[in-house]
Parts: structure tokens; C-alpha cells; sequence
């Protein structure tokens, strides 16, 4: 999953690296970042 994300990665906007998916955005006024890291055990992800 993250080689297909990293294969279409919007440079300045989006982020894959070793384990994780990186992307910023703006909603109004406000900037932020939203990280996701696979959990393998559980077969979830961890979203900061």
C-alpha cells in the first residue's frame, strides 16, 4: 500500500517514508498534518 501511495505522492503535500503516510492540509484558516502508521498485529492503523 504505501509503494502505491508513494508512487503517486504530490510533492510539498504528501510523505511516504519508512512505515508511514504522511499528508498536509489546510481547512480554512487552519494548517495541519495527518499521519498513518499500519498496526500490523491487529490489522488497523495508528492515525496521528
Amino acid at each position: 500500500m504505501l509503494g502505491f501511495l508513494a508512487a503517486r505522492a504530490v510533492d510539498g503535500v504528501e510523505t511516504v517514508g519508512e512505515g508511514f503516510y504522511a499528508r498536509s492540509l489546510v481547512v480554512g484558516e487552519h494548517r495541519g498534518l495527518v499521519s498513518v502508521r499500519p498496526h500490523l498485529p491487529t490489522h488497523t492503523v495508528q492515525l496521528a
